[in-house]
């Protein structure tokens, strides 16, 4: 109970500021917001999926050519409400400075009438609910950090708000979660798929009901429907369907799991297995991106729409993996906070407070790692440090690779466009605040006696650092 008061207040805090950047940020200063309202715009006025056009939609972008999910349920939420004339109420600022934080003048990309006060109505109401919806999905990003976190450490007091804490209170998850995006809802598809496999990796201890847990009429029909594997499969087919119905992210999704499936399979000695797993998997998330594939090959002989993406958004740069390395420092800049259209960053020492975190949670892994080969090496078994994760290695090592070949894929399309942007780092962000969480944990459990009294005071003063950024 106590855990999910905590919760309580780390999920409140992160809609109170999210909402809060969402009521102050002036309209269309995220990254790509317009052209992202006006494509969900556009299929809520004319009831059919965009395409690119020759010349294309200046008020569509490259997100004509984007996956249609996100627009698709954008639609659905602002058709109730008059967008008409939204177009000519949006004035674009043409001496903006995008992409350059020392600009001092013109840093709004739009020029911002009275219109858009409050109270709201018409384009502007209807761009404020997306920007809630935003906000919602990243609460579901949040509670699949956290239900990642009990599955993995069911008897954990610390680990499991950390967590959710630590995203809830990164500085350009909330800018990001505040904006109309479809980077809200791929984050959220990738972190959920993520919980299922991690679910579907613990196997019959997830099912089990703990001692202490009330037989509550939902608990006593959910547990035996999930406690079915094949079903759970087919959920996770369907989520990764979903992500791909998003994002080109969610076909690495695809992969990433059945390969993690296979691994699975393979510990448990049950090969034979795989197959039907791969098929309850693969098939639903097949029949929905299917169509989507199919009709992109038809309209533009690419079935994942990636070369008019690049086409509209400059053409591609034929970039190096040398030169694509030198914008690691703007795109990790831009993980902890950059607003705007990449032209405003936070104070320097938000950067640092979260650097520290970092390190902080390096040290506290390292000193965990250390300590376990010191008593691998003198074959003691009496003091067992957590492991990361879950007390399988080889687990810690699979969640790992997620992050890896997130960052993989962005590095081989910023060979080909700008996109040093930390926000495309977030599908890969469940895993990551998970090793945060568990690198903080153990200045307490691995790190010399004399230090281990400080995790006590460290975990909540990290959280409340984070709150401040």
């Amino acid at each position: 109970m106590m855990r999910d008061r905590r919760l309580l207040l780390v999920l409140l805090a992160y809609l109170v500021i999210t909402l809060a950047y969402g009521a102050l940020n002036p309209l269309f200063e995220a990254p790509d917001e317009h052209w992202h309202f006006f494509t969900a715009e556009s299929i809520a006025q004319t009831g059919r999926l965009p395409r690119v056009t020759e010349p294309p939609d200046a008020w569509l972008g490259q997100e004509a050519a984007q996956p249609p999910l996100y627009y698709l349920l954008g639609a659905a939420l602002i058709a109730p409400i008059d967008t008409d004339g939204a177009r000519a109420a949006v004035w674009l600022n043409p001496f903006a400075w995008i992409g350059d934080a020392s600009a001092l003048t013109n840093i709004n990309r739009m020029i911002h009438p009275p219109g858009e006060a409050w109270p709201w109505t018409g384009h502007v109401l209807a761009a404020h609910v997306l920007r809630v919806s935003s906000a919602l999905l990243g609460l579901g990003t949040l509670l699949a950090v956290y239900g990642s976190a009990r599955v993995l450490w069911p008897a954990s007091r610390t680990r499991v708000i950390m967590a959710p804490a630590l995203l809830a209170f990164l500085p350009q998850f909330n800018f990001i979660h505040a904006s109309i995006t479809n980077d809200a809802l791929i984050t959220f598809l990738c972190s959920l798929a993520l919980y299922q496999l991690i679910v579907l990796w613990r196997g019959e201890a997830f099912t089990q009901r703990t001692p202490r847990e009330p037989r509550t009429p939902t608990n006593a029909f959910l547990r035996p429907l999930l406690s079915s594997r094949p079903l759970r499969e087919v959920l996770l087919g369907l989520t990764i369907g979903l992500a791909a119905l998003t994002k080109n992210a969610g076909v690495l999704l695809l992969l990433y799991s059945l390969g993690f499936l296979f691994l699975l399979a393979l510990r448990d000695g049950r090969l034979r297995a795989f197959w039907p797993t791969a098929l309850r998997i693969g098939l639903p998330a097949l029949a929905l991106a299917a169509p989507l594939w199919g009709r992109n090959w038809a309209l533009y002989g690419d079935w994942l729409a990636t070369a008019p993406f690049i086409a509209i958004a400059g053409g591609d740069r034929g970039y190096t993996l040398a030169q694509v390395l030198g914008e690691t420092n703007g795109l990790l800049l831009s993980l902890v906070g950059v607003f705007g259209w990449f032209n405003l960053r936070a104070p320097q020492w938000v950067y640092w407070v979260w650097l520290a975190v970092v390190v902080l949670a390096f040290l506290g892994g390292l000193s965990c790692v250390v300590l376990a080969r010191r008593n691998k090496v003198k074959g003691r078994t009496r003091v067992r440090p957590p492991l990361p994760l879950h007390t399988d290695w080889f687990l810690a090592i699979l969640l790992a690779t997620w992050p890896t070949l997130v960052y993989a894929g962005l590095l081989t399309f910023m060979m080909r466009t700008e996109a040093a942007q930390g926000r495309l780092l977030f599908p890969a962000a469940l895993p990551a605040t998970l090793g945060l969480a568990w690198g903080l944990r153990g200045w307490g459990s691995c790190m010399p006696r004399w230090l281990r009294s400080i995790n006590r005071r460290l975990a909540p003063l990290v959280a409340l650092a984070a709150l401040v950024t």
